[in-house]
């Protein structure tokens, strides 16, 4: 299975402090990661990225651009 994924590298300007979202995957310390998520069938990278901003932390992206493309194969 193909799964793409749009994460949004958000960073504050004042202290180049970065935004990350916790999440518990059943270890003692957790995870920390980019707020983000995956791409739906039809849609572009920036609209989802927009759109996983807004459902997971209910705040909309003003500006945002592309900065990197990752490509990771795992077999």
């Amino acid at each position: 299975m193909i799964r793409v994924k749009a994460l949004a590298v958000i960073v504050r300007p004042a202290d180049g402090a970065l935004l990350v979202c916790e999440g518990a995957d059943g270890s003692v310390a957790g995870y920390a990661r980019t707020p983000g998520g995956s791409v739906e069938f039809g849609e572009l990278a920036g609209e989802a990225v927009h759109r996983e901003i807004l459902e997971e932390l209910g705040a909309e992206l003003w500006s945002a651009s592309l900065v990197a493309v990752l490509e990771h194969r795992f077999v």
